[in-house]
């Protein structure tokens, strides 16, 4: 009897150990997964690698303010188009930069991706994008 006990408890924790995962544990294979996002990733292999974005916001390049936008100052020429896809894990504000890409025409392309770790001071140079 104590014996089959201890080996459904062997078994327990180590199923325990195989699927149960910390919140940082999972964070950390996100950042993993960002880091495989490289520029001119489309749309969908991005949504395919991270899946669906807690938000998704968008505008114009522009010079003169501080959005997801100044991200991609030099990146893209200012006036441009862009999509911003924002992921939240664990207060780290993941962002996922879109523009139109110059080879493909009609298809988006990652141009750059930014992360801001939670707790970092950064004041408004991680805006999280408005609810929609």
């Amino acid at each position: 009897m104590i014996a089959r006990l201890a080996a459904l408890f062997a078994v327990v924790v180590f199923v325990t150990g195989l699927f149960g995962c910390s919140n940082v544990n999972n964070e950390g294979n996100f950042t993993k997964k960002v880091d495989k996002v490289r520029p001119g990733m489309t749309e969908s292999q991005v949504h395919d690698a991270l899946g669906a974005p807690d938000r998704k916001s968008g505008g114009v390049v522009d010079l003169r303010t501080s959005s997801s936008g100044s991200a991609l100052v030099g990146a893209v020429p200012a006036g441009s188009r862009y999509e911003d896809w924002y992921y939240d894990r664990n207060g780290t504000h993941y962002h996922v930069l879109f523009a139109a890409s110059t080879t493909h025409p009609g298809r988006w392309e990652v141009v750059r991706t930014t992360a801001t770790p939670a707790g970092a001071a950064v004041g408004s140079a991680d805006p999280v994008p408005p609810a929609r």
